[in-house]
């Protein structure tokens, strides 16, 4: 055979001794993987090949463009070790070929047949490279830090997982684990194999440069893990971050490969995802196990804040950043890590870095002071179509559905706030930055995600700017503007939480939205006694007269707050009069909202 002949020639040269490692090196990938005799005289000849002069002269002389195709370089080989078409077949494609044990790289291009990147250089250079193979496609995975009471809220789960675990049920187990990041899918596995006395060992991401690895060599690297550690039957393997492999993008080349790797593997694989929504139906069946990992229970995030959040904290600050949409369990841990590092007298704390990661993901951070707007919101100083206190009594007795609709600064998510405070629940808050998504269908999920948070906390869940998500479908251009209108028409039919809805533009709103919304509230500019109220309340002088401006121009609760702060911004006394002059400065900048309309001209 060509292997045997290419180790005697090896051994009679004169750099045998340098030659050395790769004899060892391939006897042993021999063994370990079970190769045939040819397949280890492909795994030699593509070692060699870019060192070897007469095969790279042999290799220019067959080729006659720039790359080998794969067929071109099947013939080849077959010349070369004087086999059939069948046999070369069998050992690359076949049950047990180098492309499914993983060997070969699958975005091949030099020469139409490379290896995996990485193992020409073990072969050649290494002292153990089946060790040094092991380090680079994977690592063995560090002992959990959450403890089994974390997993309680799935505790169900966690009992069919262990049973799937069993030695006698261990072999060829699929077990798909998906939910957003941070809620402890990492955590949960290693819990599990260290409950269970399992190794477990975890397919690396980057390769030795710290750059992404492709989908393709992800998995080329998980099928050679399953050949080695499948040997033994206390191994266990994870693959985290598989979006990229079940991407539609990458499974329309590799479906077969991809079925193969869930159905044939000996090891026991955990895969585990954000977000399995473009994974194909025909991959899902074939998991033994499919686990939904939701947020870890508050009280067991508390427990990681009570120790750095001062005594004086108030309760609510604490409660809204336990019960935030956009804060997992990994995210308050690794913040508290953070704090436990800094230096002491350092100004910044575990709720600064739990706001960063809050406004990295497009939502209003956590005030860590009360917020005084909502101490002294008051009904009366809010012009509404709706008597604002009837709603709040059927809402502390009702789930309901509301639309809250007017000009910009009329008190629409002051009130929503109010309300939370007062039926003593958590508020979800999103608009067009937190669930708007770039991609096709990611906005689609975004809606869901946030209506099943909503649900589980039993928070009332607000939309602000609800007019960018439910336009009219017959103005839709593209047709994402109408499943995005379909996926919240159908969530608001699911959900039996409080969901408010807040807009500006509610003659923008699709028809089908209109009809499902029980209760529209109308927030309108103060009337002049309301206005007269709020100044005489904030400037403390009740006995002023009410003014002409009041009634010649509209205003808002926002126009008059905004005059507040410029006051105080500007080292002003809060007096009737001072608010009054500020509010007739801006009057020029709302002019159009004070126009009435002349004859058709609108």
């Amino acid at each position: 055979m060509w292997f045997a002949g290419r180790l005697r020639h090896i051994d009679s040269h004169e750099y045998a001794d340098s030659a050395k490692p790769i004899l060892h090196n391939m006897a042993d990938m021999a063994r370990a993987l079970n190769l045939s005799v040819l397949q280890a005289d492909i795994l030699l000849f593509l070692t060699v090949r870019e060192t070897d002069e007469r095969i790279k002269i042999a290799l220019d002389h067959f080729s006659m463009s720039r790359y080998f195709s794969t067929r071109k370089m099947q013939s080849v080989m077959k010349i070369v070790f004087d086999v059939s078409a069948s046999d070369m077949t069998e050992a690359l494609n076949g049950e047990n070929g180098l492309w499914g044990i993983g060997l070969l790289c699958p975005n091949t291009r030099h020469h139409g047949m490379e290896l995996l990147e990485g193992i020409a250089d073990m072969l050649h250079y290494e002292e153990n490279a089946l060790t040094e193979l092991m380090d680079n496609f994977a690592r063995q995975s560090v002992p959990p830090t959450l403890c089994r009471e974390h997993f309680n809220h799935i505790d169900s789960m966690y009992k069919a997982t262990m049973a799937l675990l069993s030695a006698a049920a261990r072999r060829n187990r699929n077990i798909l684990i998906y939910g957003a990041p941070g809620t402890g899918k990492t955590e949960f596995v290693r819990h599990i194999c260290l409950q269970m006395g399992l190794r477990l060992w975890e397919v690396e991401t980057l390769d030795t440069n710290f750059n992404p690895l492709k989908p393709g060599n992800r998995l080329a690297s998980y099928s050679l893990l399953q050949r080695i550690l499948g040997r033994s039957n206390g191994n266990c393997i994870l693959f985290d971050e598989v979006e990229g492999v079940f991407h539609p993008s990458f499974t329309q080349d590799y479906k077969a490969w991809i079925n193969k790797s869930l159905e044939s593997n000996i090891a026991p694989c955990f895969w585990l995802s954000n977000d399995i929504s473009a994974m194909d139906p025909a991959f899902i069946r074939r998991f033994d196990l499919l686990i939904e990992m939701p947020s870890v229970p508050e009280q067991y995030k508390r427990e990681q804040l009570n120790a750095l959040i001062s005594e004086n904290t108030q309760d609510t600050l604490l409660d809204e950043l336990c019960g935030h949409p956009a804060l997992e369990i990994a995210h308050i841990r690794k913040s508290v890590d953070i704090v436990k590092t800094l230096p002491k007298g350092s100004t910044l704390g575990v709720v600064d870095i739990l706001n960063s990661y809050i406004k990295a993901n497009g939502h209003r951070p956590v005030n860590t002071k009360p917020d005084q707007d909502d101490e002294t919101y008051d009904l009366g100083l809010i012009n509404t179509n709706i008597d604002l206190t009837n709603l709040l009594q059927g809402l502390s007795n009702n789930h309901g559905q509301v639309c809250l609709y007017g000009p910009p600064g009329t008190g629409k998510t002051a009130f929503v706030r109010y309300l939370a405070k007062k039926l003593n629940k958590k508020l979800h808050c999103h608009q067009a930055s937190t669930l708007l998504g770039s991609f096709v269908g990611e906005t689609e999920r975004n809606i869901a995600v946030a209506f099943e948070k909503a649900q589980r906390h039993n928070a009332i869940l607000f939309i602000d700017e609800a007019d960018s998500f439910l336009r009219k479908r017959e103005w839709a251009s593209q047709s994402w503007e109408v499943t995005q209108v379909n996926e919240l028409l159908v969530q608001m039919e699911k959900f039996t939480g409080t969901l408010m809805l807040a807009t500006n533009l509610i003659e923008n709103l699709d028809s089908a939205t209109m009809r499902r919304l029980p209760v529209k509230v109308k927030f309108d500019y103060l009337t002049p006694v309301q206005c007269h109220r709020m100044l005489t309340q904030l400037s403390s002088e009740l006995d002023a007269p009410l003014r002409p401006l009041l009634s010649r121009f509209k205003f808002t609760p926002g126009d008059i707050h905004a005059v507040l702060k410029r006051l105080k911004l500007l080292c002003q006394p809060i007096t009737y009069d001072n608010l009054l002059k500020g509010l007739e400065q801006d009057s020029d900048f709302l002019i159009n909202r004070n126009k009435k309309p002349i004859g058709f001209i609108n």
